[in-house]
C-alpha cells in the first residue's frame, strides 16, 4: 500500500513534538530542585550535558545514516531517551550523577538521533518543498516546550500525578510514540515520490564531510548560527526576568514566556516557506533584518525601560530563533548537496554546543552588572556579526 508522503511528515512531526520535550528543563528541573534541594548552577549543568549529548546524538545518527535504516535510528532513539526520561522517576536526593547520566547523557543523546533523523528524512519526500517540510517538523518539536510544558506543570501541582509518576508517563509516552511512528519515517525508494515533486527538485554539487569541511562557507555557516542561535537562546533563559525587570506582572512575564515560545514555533514555518518561496538569498536579507531589529528592540528597551520595546524584542527574537534550524537545513541542502545531507547536517548543528554555554555566561553577566544593559550590547554586537556574515554568504 502506497502511504502518502503527508502522513509520512506529519509522523515526523508527531515524533518530533514528543522529542522536543527534552528542551522544557526549565519546567521539568522545578520539582527536582524542591524535593532534593539541589542548586540552580547544579540543574543548569544538567541543561548544558544534554544540549551536548543533543548534538553529538545527531551526528552520530548522520553517520549511520547510509548503514542504519531512519526506522530503526527512530525506534532506538526513542525508547533508550523516554527511558532515561522515566528512570528520573526513580532517583533519589543523593543521586545528582544519576540525573546527569539518565537525561543529560541518555536522553539528550538519544534525542538528538531522533531529532537529526526527523528533520533530515522528510526533505527526500518533498523535493519541492524542502524547506518548508523542515519547516513543519521543526515548529512541531519547538511547540512542545509550550504545549507539553504546559501539560507537566499542571501535571507536577496535581496529587493524582506529582513529578514522579508524570516523568515515567512522559517517558513512556516518548517511547510509544517513537515505536509507532518509526515504520513511517524513512528515505523514499526509487520511483516513490510523485513525478511532479521530483521535477521540481533542483540537486546541486554534493561535497562529502570532509569536503564541506575545506569550504570557508562551512565555516560562515557555522558562526552565522551559532551566533544568531546565541541571541535567540539567551534572550529565551531569561525572558521572564527581563519582562519582569521592564515593569510586566507576574502573569504577563510567564504569557510573554509563552509567546516568545510560539514565535519559535511559527518562525520555523514561516521561515520554511520564506525558504521554498523566495529562495536561501532573499530570506537571508529577511533573516537579518529580522535578528538585527531583535536584538537592538531589546536594547531600547533598557534604554527607555520600555516595555513594549521589550515585548517587540521577545516576539522579533522568537522568530529570529525560529529562522535559525530551518535556514541551517536549507543552507545545508543548497550549498553541499543532499547526498550526505544528513552527516553534514549533524555537522553544522554542533553550533549547540557553543550556544549551550553563551546563555549561561549572559546569565552570569546579569548578575555580576546587575541589569541588561550589557548582555544587549553583546548580543547586539553578536547579531552584527552574524548577519554581516550571513549576507557574505553566497555559494558553497
Amino acid at each position: 500500500m502506497r502511504i502518502n508522503r503527508y502522513l509520512r511528515l506529519f509522523a515526523a512531526a508527531l515524533v518530533l513534538f514528543f522529542a522536543g520535550v527534552v528542551y522544557a528543563w526549565s519546567i521539568l528541573k522545578a520539582p527536582l530542585g524542591e524535593e532534593f534541594g539541589w542548586t540552580p548552577a547544579a540543574l543548569a549543568l544538567n541543561f548544558t550535558i544534554t544540549m551536548c549529548a543533543f548534538a553529538t546524538g545527531g551526528l552520530v545518527s548522520g553517520l549511520l545514516a547510509k548503514k542504519v535504516p531512519a526506522q530503526l535510528r527512530v525506534a532506538i532513539g526513542g525508547l533508550l531517551g523516554g527511558g532515561g526520561i522515566a528512570a528520573v522517576s526513580f532517583l533519589s536526593g543523593e543521586a545528582i550523577l544519576l540525573l546527569y547520566l539518565l537525561y543529560g547523557i541518555l536522553a539528550g543523546f538519544s534525542i538528538g538521533m531522533v531529532y537529526n533523523t526527523g528533520i533530515t528524512t522528510p526533505t527526500g519526500w518533498f523535493p519541492d518543498k524542502t524547506s518548508l517540510s523542515s519547516g513543519v517538523v521543526m515548529m512541531a518539536f519547538g511547540f512542545s516546550t509550550l504545549v507539553l510544558g504546559k501539560v507537566l506543570q499542571a501535571m507536577f501541582d496535581s496529587p493524582a500525578f506529582g513529578w514522579r509518576k508524570s516523568y515515567l508517563l512522559l517517558g513512556i509516552g516518548v517511547v510509544v510514540v517513537s515505536l509507532l511512528t518509526a515504520p513511517l519515517i524513512r528515505t523514499p525508494k526509487p520511483g516513490e515520490v510523485p513525478p511532479a515533486a521530483a521535477k521540481k527538485a533542483t540537486p546541486g554539487e554534493n561535497f562529502p564531510p570532509l569536503g564541506m569541511m575545506k569550504r570557508i562557507s562551512f565555516y560562515g555557516l557555522f558562526f552565522v548560527c551559532t551566533f544568531q542561535a546565541a541571541v535567540g537562546n539567551t534572550m529565551i533563559s531569561f525572558a521572564k526576568d527581563f519582562s519582569l525587570s521592564l515593569g510586566a506582572s507576574a502573569s504577563l512575564a510567564v504569557t510573554l514566556v509563552g509567546l516568545l515560545s510560539v514565535c519559535n514555533g511559527v518562525g520555523r514555518l514561516i521561515s520554511g516557506a520564506l525558504l521554498d518561496k523566495l529562495g536561501l538569498r532573499k530570506t537571508q536579507y529577511i533573516m537579518a533584518l529580522v535578528l538585527m531589529t531583535a536584538a537592538l528592540s531589546g536594547l531600547a528597551g533598557v534604554l527607555a525601560e520600555s516595555l513594549v520595546l521589550g515585548v517587540c524584542a521577545l516576539v522579533l527574537c522568537g522568530f529570529s530563533y525560529g529562522f535559525c534550524p530551518t535556514f541551517s537545513a536549507a543552507a545545508t541542502l543548497h550549498f553541499y548537496g543532499g547526498a550526505h545531507y544528513p552527516l553534514n547536517l549533524s555537522i553544522i548543528n554542533m553550533t549547540l554546543i557553543p550556544t549551550s554555554f553563551m546563555a549561561t555566561l549572559a546569565g552570569g553577566l546579569v548578575e555580576s552588572s546587575g541589569g541588561y544593559l550589557g548582555v544587549f550590547l553583546v548580543l547586539t554586537l553578536a547579531a552584527l556579526l552574524a548577519s554581516v556574515v550571513n549576507l557574505c554568504l553566497k555559494k558553497a
